[in-house]
């Protein structure tokens, strides 16, 4: 029998969880009654229910689109413009991650 991981979130971590739960709740327009991870895993099974493919990447976008201020975005877009070395530096940042 397999057991579940572990998880021991510190507040950082808590606090991202209940962000993006927040949006993705008013993105789909429910909510769930479980707190922290298991309420996230369940918004995210929302998401997916009576939804074709595009609709689900549209809520994600909603979701992703609220949780970055639109002049945030902005200056974002605009002093790191897609040039070839910040493509290079992204893909980079990406593998270090993983």
């Amino acid at each position: 029998m397999q057991t579940a991981d572990a998880y021991n979130d510190n507040w950082l971590d808590k606090l991202f969880i209940w962000l993006f739960s927040r949006k993705m709740a008013k993105a789909i327009g429910g909510d769930t009654p479980k707190p922290g991870y298991g309420g996230f895993v369940d918004l995210s099974k929302q998401i997916m229910q009576g939804r074709d493919a595009k609709e689900q990447q549209a809520a994600v976008a909603q979701v992703l689109q609220s949780l970055v201020p639109a002049p945030v975005l902005w200056i974002i877009r605009t002093v790191f413009s897609p040039t070839r070395l910040v493509c290079v530096l992204n893909a980079w940042f990406a593998a270090q991650q993983a």
